[in-house]
């Protein structure tokens, strides 16, 4: 139980136990604006609770800082205990943090990570992957907590929950002596060792182990995952509806020819459901070995490779942290593994192509050698991370793109298909009371393509629903091919008029 101790005359708490129990009576005194209440916890927080367990763990190597808020007051003030090397600011890495509930009702000392700018699967990910390893180490204990509530449903308490890997939680007015409090804190500290051991194994084993990434960015994890064997050719051909020689040709392509593919054609042709579908057989039906991401005029290097961002401090100030991009992750997935990882790019002629790949347009070609980025002296592209790319050619022609860029990829035509079509509607599921629905779009696209080129044509997933008719069809006349139509005649309205769903599907 909390001993309550206090400096006489001063009224300060003299034990850490004595004052997380102080924290967690002001937490219903708590406000964003600087109350006396929490000039008082502010004071526990960012002083004299840092101070002490500094004193307990500054002679291992150990770092201690506190934050009750920068300007307003947050709702959960924490004190963090880390190595400065790994986890440079509460926004990145691992450390164990002591997390004080909104409501006052608990204090959590936690096994836990940065929580800026990560999406919930990623911190589940490494939440998963952690306690997998610690677990292998037989570093779990039957008094851990893997869950706690910090009252804060809508703020940054939710995050600091999904966060955590392991937990020592006390209620308030049950706080124990100062000798439990650093026992357990020496426990977690050996854990948040063992998960630096496992990032420094994986450097020296030349990426054999999974990495744990502590930088302030988006990681990829590299988890392991069991093949899915169902995920076969036979698999894919259903998945796509391509014909079998055409699948082939393409996975012949990356494996034997080079690891970059683009699929290039009109809208609703299925590229990204192809790519995607694809990187699913290329990989064993391994998801968490596929990444998706899509290009946009602003998508940059900095996105993409690696670059300086601009993050907030514990301070409240604004630092440069080197941030690194979703490419560098999915490379150092795998080097991870001995499978392959598909790094899918949506919509890629969207960006400044050459501003975005940078020095690595080099490495496409030439998989063997190392380039040196910002902060890693030595980088090179592995020969199992593929890159399917999508590009939408009535957006902008891939003549347009970069020359050097297209001598690196191949590029695979992906045509409004009739095939495609009609395989669609032979699937008992689906339906179609259209009659000469494949030979209408055929007409239709004829019809473009003569007027301006194959690369203007509409694609056959727009006609694909699981119950199609004719009102169907006119919706999607109205709402989606229509449009697209205008859009191709933009400055020429009085073609556009020439083009009616009657014409092409007559009643």
């Amino acid at each position: 139980m909390s001993n309550g101790a206090h400096d006489s005359g001063t009224g300060v708490p003299h034990t850490v136990s004595s004052a997380m129990q102080r924290v967690l009576e002001l937490q219903s005194h708590h406000t964003s604006t600087n109350t006396e209440p929490m000039q008082e916890r502010g004071l526990l927080i960012r002083e004299t609770i840092p101070d002490a367990v500094k004193a307990w763990v500054s002679h291992d190597g150990w770092e201690v800082e506190g934050s009750d808020g920068a300007g307003r007051k947050s709702r959960v003030p924490w004190v963090r205990v880390y190595d400065k090397g790994r986890s440079p600011s509460a926004q990145s890495g691992w450390y164990v943090v002591l997390l004080f509930a909104y409501d006052g009702s608990l204090v959590a000392l936690s096994l836990n990570q940065g929580t800026t700018g990560k999406s919930a699967d990623y911190l589940s990910e490494r939440v998963e992957q952690a306690r997998e390893h610690l677990a292998t180490n037989r570093e779990t204990d039957i008094g851990l907590a893997m869950v706690f509530d910090l009252a804060d449903h809508n703020g940054l308490g939710s995050k600091y929950e999904a966060a955590n890997v392991v937990a020592v939680c006390h209620r308030q007015g049950s706080v124990p002596e100062d000798s439990q409090l650093r026992d357990d804190l020496q426990k977690l500290l050996r854990m948040l060792r063992l998960l630096y051991d496992l990032e420094d194994a994986s450097e020296t084993s030349g990426g054999k182990s999974a990495p744990m990434d502590t930088s302030p960015e988006l990681s990829i994890v590299a988890l392991p995952e069991t093949e899915d064997s169902t995920k076969d050719l036979d698999w894919l051909l259903k998945q796509t509806l391509w014909t079998e020689d055409d699948l082939k040709e393409i996975i012949n392509t990356l494996h034997a020819r080079r690891q970059q593919v683009v699929l290039a054609g009109p809208p609703g042709t299925g590229k990204t459901w192809t790519a995607e579908n694809l990187a699913l057989y290329l990989t064993g039906g391994r998801k968490k070995a596929v990444h998706t991401i899509q290009f946009h005029p602003t998508y940059a290097y900095e996105d993409f490779v690696e670059g300086l961002r601009p993050v907030p401090s514990t301070s409240g100030s604004i630092v440069f942290n080197v941030v690194t991009g979703v490419l560098i992750h999915a490379a150092d997935q795998a080097r991870a593994v001995n499978h392959p990882v598909v790094l899918v790019v949506d919509e890629m002629n969207r960006a400044n192509l050459p501003s975005v790949f940078g020095e690595l347009l080099y490495l496409l070609e030439y998989r063997e050698k190392e380039v040196r980025l910002l902060r890693r002296p030595k980088f090179s592209l592995p020969k199992n991370l593929y890159l399917i790319g999508s590009m939408n050619t009535a957006d902008r022609s891939i003549r347009s793109i970069d020359s050097a860029l297209r001598r690196r990829f191949d590029i695979i035509e992906c045509s409004p298909s009739a095939h495609i079509l009609e395989a669609y509607y032979e699937e008992p599921s689906h339906s179609n009371a259209v009659s000469g629905l494949a030979d209408g779009m055929n007409l239709l696209n004829q019809e473009l393509t003569s007027r301006i080129d194959r690369h203007h044509a509409v694609g056959h997933t727009y006609f694909m629903q699981e119950s199609f008719d004719r009102n169907e069809l006119r919706l999607t006349w109205t709402r989606q091919v229509l449009p697209l139509v205008e859009e191709y005649f933009f400055d020429q309205p009085d073609i556009a008029e020439n083009f009616s769903m009657e014409r092409f599907w007559p009643a």
